[in-house]
């Protein structure tokens, strides 16, 4: 099975990457997602998040800064110049 998953990143940013698993993974994954009510792409961008986090953790100026943007962005915040 092919899954198309669309990551959202912290500055609202989206990439669609190509996903293959097996048949049986597929159906599992299915199964958790609708008895959990999360959403596939939601729950794949946070495992490959918190691994990523673990074998690499971004400094945590980049995680503030994207933190306020992504803030900013959903309360329709303009900085002023």
């Amino acid at each position: 099975m092919i899954l198309f998953l669309s990551f959202t990143a912290m500055a609202n940013v989206t990439t669609r990457i190509t996903l293959i698993i097996p048949d049986e993974l597929a159906r599992r994954l299915d199964k958790y997602c609708e008895e959990s009510g999360h959403k596939k792409s939601t729950l794949i961008a946070r495992w490959v998040r918190k691994q990523l986090d673990e074998v690499n953790p971004m400094p945590a100026p980049v995680i503030l800064s994207a933190a306020i943007q992504a803030k900013e962005s959903r309360e329709g915040f303009k900085e002023q110049e």
